[in-house]
């Protein structure tokens, strides 16, 4: 008995691991682009506009993966392991592309891949409840260290190695492949056997479209403040430990408040000072706005995703975070319409995201 206790353990501490790094290299391969966008714009003379391209075509193939989960993942194992290593290798080899068409299409399929692989490690996820109550925790902890993770890259190594050398990274995803044995599992049985909470989807939604839209624009905000690449690249560095930070901070905001004040709190701190960055000329009023929006958009996310209804349910908890993909796909959409005005009306459209999140929040309160 005592050897079968310590051989699940292990088992559970690979899994774990395995759960982490998968979700850091997932959210690594999503931001990395947003944070070497000018490298991108100068290897193929494009304008910023069409920048904006890259983010649509990940978001919509990522979407695309999602939808088309059950059917690769319900496929045999070697099949299932063929088409993991094809989204390594798609990830990786964008930087080989001949030109800005092949670099979207490549976008295109390795954010497809990316959609199937998001969706496999959070399923697999659920199966550790059993086990641990940390689990939600590890797969959180990962996603954010990504961001991190590819704001350090940029800091420190592309202005090195040049542009190719973010994307080099992404063949570490081949590290994740041993360990996969230990998460494989038939999911076929799983059904939506409850309708789905459309508020709480509402609100993933909304707070995607908060996150990537802010995330889309960073370095062309922080470069026209500063100037400089270098000091642009470390405050994005700096943005994402922030990130780091309210996630942390959620924790212990929770015990603390209740759920109406909370939300309610963030959402009318998000438009005070959403208000504030479209009507100030500061520049250095704006680096603190964005910090803060990202502070409270991070506490704000982190809370949501604690709902018991997410947590316990599989599918609620599959749809709410494909709506928070689709809200970047509407940001990414929403940039390249509006550019080169987005760096003031991003405030704007931030701003009546919160006011939307407060009402619909508050209709979901009477509703229940």
């Amino acid at each position: 008995m005592e050897n079968k206790n310590i051989f699940l353990n292990s088992k559970l501490n690979i899994s774990l691991a395995f759960i982490f790094f998968s979700m850091l290299y997932i959210s690594y391969s999503l931001v990395l682009p947003n944070f070497i966008s000018f490298e991108i714009l100068g290897e193929y003379n494009i304008e910023m506009k069409k920048f904006y391209v890259i983010n649509f075509t990940t978001f919509f193939g990522f979407n695309f993966g999602i939808l088309l989960f059950r059917i690769i993942l319900n496929m045999n194992k070697v099949v299932r392991r063929f088409f993991f290593t094809l989204v390594v290798l798609l990830n990786a080899f964008s930087f080989f592309a001949p030109d800005y068409d092949y670099f979207l299409f490549l976008r295109f399929l390795a954010g497809m891949g990316l959609g199937v692989f998001w969706i496999y490690v959070r399923i697999k996820t659920s199966f550790l409840s059993e086990y641990s109550k940390i689990k939600f925790y590890f797969g959180t902890l990962g996603l954010v260290l990504g961001y991190v993770f590819a704001a350090m890259i940029n800091l420190i190594v592309v202005p090195q190695l040049g542009w190719s050398a973010g994307f080099l990274v992404l063949f570490s995803g081949f590290l994740l492949f041993p360990f996969n044995k230990y998460l494989d599992t038939n999911i076929s049985y799983f059904d939506n056997n409850k309708e789905c909470k459309i508020c709480l989807n509402f609100f993933f939604f909304l707070s995607g479209f908060d996150f990537y839209i802010l995330i889309s624009n960073i370095k062309l905000i922080y470069f026209n403040v500063f100037s400089d690449l270098y000091l642009t690249n470390l405050h994005i560095f700096i943005l994402t430990v922030l990130l780091l930070i309210g996630i942390k901070l959620s924790k212990y905001i929770f015990r603390f408040f209740s759920v109406f004040k909370i939300i309610i709190t963030l959402n009318l701190l998000l438009i005070f000072f959403s208000i504030i960055g479209f009507y100030t000329s500061d520049k250095l009023l704006i680096i603190l706005v964005t910090f803060l929006i990202f502070v409270f958009q991070s506490i704000s996310w982190s809370f949501i995703s604690q709902f018991e209804s997410i947590k316990d349910d599989v599918e609620n908890y599959l749809y709410a975070f494909h709506m928070s993909i689709f809200g970047g796909l509407f940001a990414s959409f929403v940039s390249y319409l509006l550019y080169p005005q987005i760096e003031r009306y991003m405030f704007v459209f931030i701003m009546i995201i919160s006011m939307v999140f407060i009402i619909a929040f508050k209709f979901s309160l009477k509703s229940n």
